[in-house]
């Protein structure tokens, strides 16, 4: 248990999105509500908050945090569980136009950490060192908060105006979490005596929100996602991550909520503590999916091993839907492995079945366009999914959904994270797809076929507040205005041919910052597409 516990924040996978692609766009059913909880500690008051999301191009949705006296956008990232930002000291970061924090303003720790995102084919990573310091997100703080100060990174973020990375995961997925524990462990550590250890320091070195959960500083263990949408039709849903609480006006009845996986020794995870030797834990925000319909066709499941399970990672730092394994009587036979999907004018229409429940996956948010003339020839009338690592110890899931997926209402419960046994993990979905999507798309892209701008793809930036809604949807979630563009922005656009399919990469650029500049990008082939990326592991 000792190694895997080492390895587990290596295990998760990530879609990648090269800057190019970057700027031209981007199981179970069960009944478990969210109950209240005594406060931990008396006259400690529990509180929520809310932070409007930056969104690059609905590829890089990012989030404001002061760290130390520093405010900086870090991408949002609920597959990974560190916070790390450059620092003045990274050696590769000089184009970079994002703040960076200064080393000197926080206690060192004298460890190094190398944070490593990614699968077999395309790894990145982030080298510095652990620092602490104070951090406040949304205007709770943390004292003595671990995170990452990076000197060196080959990270997607940084190419556009992101300091670094929010991990909005579990402490047992943290680089930073498993390098101080076994700092402190003696190399004789038995799995129990690590279980203990890892109790025993959480209150202190947890992730952020963790931290914010143990400490007793939220009215509930909890978070929840909307996203905007910036490209194809502004609109949809406000940015905003809320922290503590469901936002006003959704119902917890409302919500289908199923539990987040817990992984014994045997499939990854780490041992029970001395006083629970049979408890398990999380590692990822992963789930159970009961079945997969493509244009109404059910997609077989693939042969996993036994234990496995059929489940995917809800990760809001991949804007791709991945799969493994890849059913050989459904996959291209090309490099990666891609799934084939027709591509017409014709939406196409994918859905999860999950907790018993449909949640589809809005046609308009897999829209790209083409954006080299020299690219037609190119063309091929497939979409594609990615095809991922296979399922290995500690991350087991056979999906990863990214924001593709979670252009919806997505509410990511901790429980108890010292007991997951007496309020266990779990996710709520609420679908805000709206029932004429498949017109609103076909609009869409008439309009885009006959208007000189041609589709809108822009860029906000982090803002210090909530962005404003201009009204909800019928189940509570706020909406943001159409055809607005939030605070700071930069747009290009792009106009679409009567041709379809086709993949490619757009000009200009934006960042969740707010720098970037117009471009002008045509001609155009529009193309309907799960996927406009190849892996991306930050």
């Amino acid at each position: 248990m000792l190694r895997a516990f080492v390895i587990l924040a290596l295990s998760s996978s990530y879609c990648f999105a090269s800057s190019d692609q970057l700027e031209a766009k981007r199981g179970l059913t069960a009944t478990l509500p969210i109950t209240r909880r005594a406060s931990p500690s008396l006259g400690k008051r529990q509180k929520s908050a809310a932070i409007g999301l930056g969104d690059n191009r609905d590829a890089l949705y990012s989030v404001l945090i002061q760290v130390g006296e520093t405010s900086i956008p870090l991408n949002l990232d609920t597959g990974s569980s560190d916070l790390w930002s450059i620092s003045t000291d990274c050696f590769n970061c000089f184009s970079s136009t994002a703040p960076k924090i200064s080393t000197s303003s926080f206690i060192p720790s004298g460890l190094g950490i190398e944070f490593d995102y990614g699968d077999s084919t395309h790894p990145t990573s982030a080298i510095g060192g652990i620092v602490s310091g104070p951090v406040s997100i949304a205007g709770m703080q943390v004292q003595n908060q671990f995170l990452g100060a990076v000197n060196f990174t080959n990270t997607v973020p940084i190419d556009h105006g992101l300091s670094g990375i929010f991990g909005a995961g579990f402490p047992i997925n943290s680089f930073i979490f498993a390098k101080l524990v076994f700092e402190a462990l003696p190399p004789e550590a038995t799995d129990t005596q690590i279980a203990d250890k890892v109790i025993s320091v959480l209150p202190a070195q947890a992730p952020l929100l963790s931290r914010l959960v143990l400490d007793g500083q939220l009215a509930q263990p909890m978070f929840t996602v909307t996203l905007q949408r910036e490209t194809i039709e502004v609109g949809g849903n406000v940015g905003q991550l809320t922290i503590g609480q469901l936002p006003e006006g959704v119902s917890n009845d409302s919500l289908t909520w199923v539990p987040v996986r817990l992984y014994t020794e045997a499939q990854g995870g780490i041992s029970g503590p001395s006083n629970n030797p049979t408890e398990h834990f999380p590692i990822g925000w992963e789930v159970a999916i009961d079945d997969i319909f493509l244009n109404g066709q059910k997609l077989p499941q693939p042969t996993l091993p036994t234990g496995t399970g059929y489940t995917a990672l809800i990760d809001s730092a991949s804007f791709c839907i991945s799969m493994t394994p890849c059913p050989s009587n459904v996959c291209n036979k090309r490099e990666h492995h891609f799934l084939r999907v027709p591509t017409t004018h014709t939406p196409v229409n994918l859905t999860f079945i999950i907790g018993g429940k449909s949640f589809p996956v809005d046609p308009r948010d897999f829209l790209g366009q083409q954006t080299s003339p020299d690219s037609p020839p190119q063309c091929t009338p497939d979409s594609t999914l990615l095809i991922t690592d296979p399922p290995s110890p500690g991350a087991l899931h056979s999906w990863i959904l990214g924001t593709v997926f979670m252009n919806t209402f997505v509410a990511f419960y901790f429980g108890n994270l010292t007991n997951p046994a007496a309020d266990p993990p779990r996710i709520g979905f609420l679908s805000t797809v709206p029932s004429n999507a498949d017109a609103a798309l076909l609009s869409d892209v008439q309009s885009a076929s006959t208007a000189i701008s041609g589709f809108i793809a822009s860029s906000v930036s982090a803002p210090a507040g909530t962005l404003a809604a201009t009204t909800t949807n019928s189940l509570g979630v706020a909406q943001a205005p159409t055809g607005a563009t939030g605070n700071t922005s930069t747009t290009s656009s792009a106009r679409p041919s009567s041709s379809s399919g086709g993949t490619g990469s757009g000009g200009g650029s934006g960042s969740g910052s707010g720098s970037g500049q117009n471009t002008a990008l045509s001609p155009w082939v529009f193309l309907v597409s799960l996927i406009l990326c190849v892996f991306r592991l930050l």
